[in-house]
């Protein structure tokens, strides 16, 4: 019994870390893309004048392999 749940456990994780995604919402200018190792690159806003940047979203579901939050103006 005890081999049966770890089992039925361990397919519920697989399942579950399959449908880890990040979608914007298309409100702002953010966006993702992916690493070469298959990590998700968040893009976020521009910042307003006063240095705050609102970006939204519709699903945020981080996978195994993590997120980059990336606020840089320019990538060199």
């Amino acid at each position: 019994m005890k081999h049966a749940l770890k089992l039925t456990f361990l397919a519920f994780l697989t399942t579950f870390f399959s449908y880890a995604n990040i979608t914007v919402d298309g409100k702002t200018n953010v966006y993702v893309e992916k690493s070469n190792s298959g990590v998700d690159i968040i893009n976020i806003s521009t910042p307003s004048p006063k240095g705050v940047s609102h970006s939204t979203f519709k699903e945020f579901n981080v996978s195994e392999k993590g997120a980059v939050i990336n606020n840089a103006k320019n990538i060199a």
